[in-house]
């Protein structure tokens, strides 16, 4: 299961929830898109991947091939990883790494994560982002 939403100015907010299965992966990659490509400006993506698992190759060339086409969209994007998910971890730096783009990182502490796009957010976009994390 999945959410994607715009909750605030350029902050685009997905998640993925149990149960996780690699057959949604088409439907998640599709909803994430239609919202960076809907917003008129560039925009800063946070993904919560708490509660995934490791990803199906095929699921895992979908979200590439995303992250690749949404690249000249993409102000910041951070993905934030669960703790004991050292596999998907590595599985999720190593998509990253080939998304190509600086702007993109991948965390495995909340505030880290808050830390590094708090900047370059509005207050409402700091508040939303806030909220996502609670």
């Amino acid at each position: 299961m999945h959410e994607v939403a715009n909750p605030a100015g350029r902050l685009i907010t997905f998640r993925i929830r149990q149960p996780v299965a690699d057959d949604n992966g088409a439907q998640a990659s599709l909803d994430l898109r239609s919202q960076i490509v809907a917003h008129p400006d560039a925009v800063i993506v946070v993904t919560d991947l708490c509660e995934a698992r490791t990803f199906s190759p095929e699921t895992t060339d979908r979200f590439v091939a995303l992250m690749k086409s949404d690249n000249p969209k993409l102000f910041r994007s951070a993905v934030l990883l669960g703790m004991d998910a050292a596999i998907l971890g590595l599985q999720v730096v190593r998509m990253v790494k080939e998304a190509a783009n600086p702007a993109r990182r991948a965390f495995f502490d909340a505030d880290e994560l808050r830390s590094w796009l708090e900047p370059d957010c509005s207050e409402e976009e700091r508040s939303a982002l806030e909220a996502f994390f609670c």
